[in-house]
C-alpha cells in the first residue's frame, strides 16, 4: 500500500518489540526515515540492522543510559 509517506520522518517509541517494532517495519516499508527509541539497546540495535538490511533509509536511535 502506498500511503505517500516516502521521505517523511517518523519517531517511534518502544520500537524494540511488539507494536513499536511492527510500526517501525511498516513505516520503513513506506520509505520513511526512522528515529527509534526503546529501553533495550540490544533489541534496538538488532531491529536497526534488520531494517537497514531490507531498506535504504536513515535510521537513528536513542535509549536511556
Amino acid at each position: 500500500m502506498d500511503l505517500k509517506l516516502d521521505g517523511k520522518k517518523v519517531l517511534i517509541t518502544g520500537a524494540s518489540q511488539g507494536i513499536g517494532e511492527g510500526l517501525a517495519n511498516a513505516f520503513a516499508g513506506e520509505g520513511c526515515h526512522l528515529h527509534l527509541t526503546a529501553r533495550s539497546a540490544e533489541k534496538l540495535d538488532a531491529l536497526k540492522r534488520q531494517i537497514s538490511s531490507e531498506h535504504r533509509l536513515e535510521i537513528t536511535s536513542t535509549w536511556p543510559a
